[in-house]
């Protein structure tokens, strides 16, 4: 008599923490992929940012906004166009399907509302 095991079934992979994937409490960090995953092109705690042209600009895919204020993000230089918000301490694992804003963000506003 033979006794067969099954395998078990695989686990979703799960991003280790790590210094890049860490965001400090009272920042706002910006990931080139989804899932804090890629490089974090943003680790700031400035009210307003524009984001680098070669360092995250229109290649953000997951946000976490850690401070205790609205993030607004912009689709344009300059904190115009397009924007969305996310609430205090709010993070967004994928800008595209919850959002429909992956790789459009250009520059950010911090405030007490959404702008």
């Amino acid at each position: 008599m033979s006794l067969a095991l099954a395998a078990p079934a695989a686990a979703a992979p799960v991003q280790p923490f790590t210094e890049t994937t860490a965001c400090d409490s009272g920042r706002v960090c910006m990931w080139e992929d989804p899932f804090k995953a890629g490089n974090r092109y943003v680790h700031s705690t400035q009210t307003t940012f524009e984001i680098p042209g070669w360092d995250g600009d229109n290649e953000i895919s997951s946000v976490w906004n850690r401070t205790g204020q609205k993030l607004t993000i912009f689709d344009n230089d300059g904190y115009t166009g397009t924007r969305i918000c996310l609430n205090a301490g709010e993070y967004v694992a994928e800008l595209g399907p919850e959002r429909a804003f992956d790789n459009e963000a250009e520059s950010y506003k911090l405030a007490n509302n959404c702008l």
